[in-house]
């Protein structure tokens, strides 16, 4: 009889990185350069419990107006937030994105301020 080894497959959160890049400055505050999107199928909840996949192709994701666009965004704690816009940002935000996004292999990684 053979007996088989399971295949254990390594799982990366989206929002790690190694804590090595993660520090805090003089002034308290945190400073990391997460993952903030990646290439690939996004699954998400529909109000009505039902799912919606959205497929981020990297001509998209990469595309130069794309990265540039992360720098000053507000980094939110949850994405339950919904749309963050002027009237709500001052309640879900927690900190900053300080530069444009920066192609890591399949995912897009740019600085923070917490």
């Amino acid at each position: 009889m053979d007996v088989q080894t399971p295949v254990l497959k390594r799982v990366e959160r989206l929002d790690s990185i190694p804590l090595g890049d993660t520090y805090w400055t003089d002034e308290g505050y945190l400073v990391d350069k997460p993952i903030v999107t990646s290439v690939g199928i996004f699954e998400y909840v529909n109000k009505d419990g039902s799912i919606r996949r959205e497929l981020r192709l990297p001509e998209h994701v990469f595309a130069k107006e794309s990265l540039a666009s992360y720098r000053g965004k507000p980094v939110i704690l949850t994405h339950r937030a919904g749309t963050v816009d002027k009237d709500n940002v001052d309640r879900e935000h927690i900190g900053t994105i300080l530069s444009d996004g920066i192609q890591d292999g399949d995912d897009v990684r740019a600085e923070i301020i917490i």
